[in-house]
């Protein structure tokens, strides 16, 4: 996966923001806990649109394995919502 300059620094720009805005709240107790939580749900859901552009890509066999690695994520994702 090659990622450009501009989207790892967006993402790195709007992680240490969650981040920064959850540790500076001091109305909850649990709001880094919750960031930590949004950050890593926003990760898996990145994965997971790459995911489906690779299933979406590849035809045959290869098509066939990244169709069912993406049903498998499409569980994480929905197991990381929940929380």
């Amino acid at each position: 996966m090659v990622w450009s300059r501009d989207a790892v620094a967006n993402i790195v720009l709007t992680v240490s923001a969650v981040l920064s805005k959850a540790i500076e709240n001091h109305e909850s107790n649990l709001a880094p806990l919750r960031a930590l939580r949004q950050v890593y749900h926003d990760r898996l859901k990145r994965e997971l649109f790459e995911k489906d552009k690779d299933a979406r890509l590849r035809s045959g066999t290869r098509g066939m394995a990244a169709r069912k690695a993406l049903i498998a994520f499409e569980k994480v994702v929905a197991e990381s919502a929940e929380r």
